[in-house]
């Protein structure tokens, strides 16, 4: 059975639960079964992403082309090791 990883959102460098606590079912739509959940994000959630990109741009903002570039590639480099793993969704043709 296909499944979607248990994930939070991501805001200001942490995963974090809906602060709510709900989740929403995400349903395979070839035979609407539950294969997994989302955080229920609400406004309280976005305005704290909001809030942690405006910090963050606010820094980012202030660096040099040179150091993105570095900080840019080590995240590329880590991402060139990931091992590849199939989709957690298998493809559906019509």
């Amino acid at each position: 059975m296909t499944s979607v990883p248990y994930r939070h959102n991501y805001i200001d460098g942490d995963w974090q639960a809906a602060r709510r606590g709900g989740r929403i079912a995400v349903v395979n739509p070839a035979n609407e079964a539950v294969i997994g959940s989302i955080p229920a994000a609400t406004e309280e959630d976005v305005q704290a992403a909001v809030s942690a990109a405006l910090k963050a741009f606010a820094t980012w903002g202030k660096t040099t082309g040179s150091h993105r570039a570095d900080l840019l590639n080590k995240i590329a480099e880590q991402v060139d090791f990931a091992p590849v793993h199939p989709p957690t969704c298998p493809i559906l043709s019509c």
